[in-house]
């Protein structure tokens, strides 16, 4: 009864109080513009597999060498920290789900841009990463899933709920990378009933080492889907993952 009362009272606070910028208190956004290109990842030197940033460009590093083949590349517009990470707590974890159509817009005009040449195919769908359906229900809603469909209707691709997870697995947050794979190892599975599509963008809000996408990737390359392309709102920059070179407003 608590969460369904503290989820009503969020859902008022985003009806009466309009959204101020998380990071420079510009009125009418959660992330406003200015701030959004303060904490982008655009331009930096990354490995073009896993999008990691890295002192020199270069086709894969040791956190991707391992993925299975399908996973061809994992691709976030934003930093995980600062303001991008306050509007995702923010819808994460108090409920305010008036950030998600904010979030799901700059995440959908970077795919538009990443992922253009995918735009209108049929062979191509959007999947998000589920809940735990005991998590979703706590929450009210999956963050994933908002910010799957402007991915889709950005790229005029459908979006297929068919992934399921049948696991109850422990928060990634804090959790070593070893300790991630075997975390979400056997999480998923594949709706029984939904057809599979031969080709995959898999949305999540959050992406770190990559493990809970390699995870999927997983069942979905077993029911045959050809290629999966990870698309994630933020990067979570874990210790050894930093860019080599930082600009000072992102410090």
């Amino acid at each position: 009864m608590l969460v369904h009362v503290q989820r009503f009272l969020s859902f008022l606070e985003d009806l009466v109080f309009p959204f101020s910028c998380l990071g420079c208190g510009r009125t009418g956004s959660i992330l406003c513009a200015d701030c959004a290109r303060a904490w982008s990842l655009e331009g930096q030197p990354q490995c073009h597999r896993c999008g990691t940033p890295t002192p020199m460009p270069q086709s894969q590093c040791w956190r991707c060498q391992n993925w299975p083949p399908v996973l061809v590349t994992v691709r976030a517009p934003f930093r995980f920290d600062g303001p991008v990470r306050q509007a995702i707590h923010q819808l994460k974890y108090r409920g305010v789900r008036g950030a998600a159509p904010q979030l799901g817009r700059y995440l959908a005009a970077y795919a538009a841009t990443e992922l253009s040449s995918i735009r209108g195919q049929t062979s191509w769908a959007v999947v998000p990463i589920p809940l735990h359906p005991t998590r979703q229900r706590e929450r009210g809603f999956n963050q994933a899933a908002l910010l799957a469909k402007p991915v889709a209707d950005a790229l005029g691709i459908p979006v297929i709920h068919g992934l399921v997870r049948q696991q109850a697995t422990r928060p990634q947050v804090g959790q070593s990378y070893a300790a991630r794979q075997r975390n979400v190892a056997g999480a998923f599975a594949w709706r029984q009933g939904k057809q599979m599509p031969s080709a995959v963008i898999l949305v999540d809000d959050v992406v770190t080492t990559g493990a809970t996408m390699v995870a999927a990737c997983e069942v979905l390359q077993a029911g045959g889907v050809q290629t999966v392309v990870g698309l994630a709102l933020a990067r979570h920059l874990l210790a050894g993952n930093m860019p080599h070179r930082e600009d000072a407003n992102r410090v």
